[in-house]
């Protein structure tokens, strides 16, 4: 036997185990894919592509654990695809009820789940916040209940903040005032953290960011120390300063989007309107 043909022998062998090791350490021994078969699937595309790249390509592929994020949004139809990717139905799903995109609310999670729900375990509810100020999470709070659709699971904060919060009333369309108020809130952020540090966030509805990208030079990335962006581009992230501009147009698409947009700021909120606002926004 060559050298040639017993490097590829020993190399096989190694990828064999390594395959072994990865499905035991998941505890997935005695399950539908071998360590032979992941080994195998591994060797069939040697390239540089990433493990979703190469899943996303191989129509077949299968995971025997898939974690999935920001779970509100994921419609039954989505849930089916992902159960396809995943015989051994093993999940971990994140996500919070109350974020949840667009006018029709989340009653539950066994509404959201559909064919998932065939794989529920347990549920751990998280309840403390250690993101947002008391005095903007509470108002979040006392807004959703103000609406009439009190939070499934009210967050409580861990910490709060002197002027965590403030309101600027402008006339229609007065995008000077909006920039008064970056400026403001600019100023604030430099005299708390130092110049130039920490990020400041224009959160604004779909309608409604086109014109403010136009009218100012700001950012859309983590990159930028400002970046205007719509509530769903914000979901997930947290920033140290949020300027919401007319709270009541991401109000009209979506209460779970406006939930979002309150939520982001580590700490303060400053909301900026032209309509009449909620008591809760007061």
């Amino acid at each position: 036997q060559s050298t040639s043909a017993k490097a590829r022998e020993e190399r096989r062998r190694r990828e064999i185990e390594a395959a072994g090791e990865a499905i035991e350490s998941m505890g997935l021994g005695g399950g539908i894919v071998s360590a032979q078969m992941l080994a195998d699937r591994v060797a069939k595309d040697a390239s540089d592509l990433t493990l979703a790249q190469r899943a996303l390509r191989d129509r077949t592929w299968a995971y025997g654990h898939v974690i999935v994020d920001e779970a509100q949004e994921l419609t039954p139809l989505a849930w089916n695809s992902l159960m396809r990717r995943c015989p051994s139905r093993s999940f971990t799903v994140t996500g919070d009820l109350d974020q949840r995109s667009g006018a029709v609310r989340a009653e539950s999670w066994q509404a959201l789940l559909g064919p998932a729900m065939r794989a529920w375990v347990a549920e751990e509810i998280l309840t403390v916040s250690y993101r947002t100020p008391a005095s903007v999470l509470d108002r979040a709070n006392d807004l959703m209940t103000e609406l009439g659709i009190p939070a499934h699971y009210p967050l409580v904060a861990a910490r709060d903040l002197e002027d965590a919060y403030a309101k600027t009333m402008i006339e229609p369309g007065a995008l000077d005032a909006l920039g008064d108020v970056v400026a403001q809130e600019d100023a604030l952020l430099d005299d708390r953290v130092g110049k130039g540090r920490g990020r400041i966030a224009i959160i604004a509805s779909a309608d409604d960011i086109d014109a403010l990208q136009s009218e100012f030079s700001w950012g859309t990335t983590l990159d930028d120390r400002v970046a205007a962006m719509t509530p769903l581009q914000a979901k997930g992230l947290e920033f140290d300063t949020v300027i919401l501009w007319e709270p009541m147009n991401i109000l009209d698409i979506s209460p779970g989007d406006l939930y979002v947009s309150m939520t982001r700021p580590t700490t303060r909120l400053h909301t900026v309107s032209s309509r009449d606002l909620p008591q809760a926004l007061q």
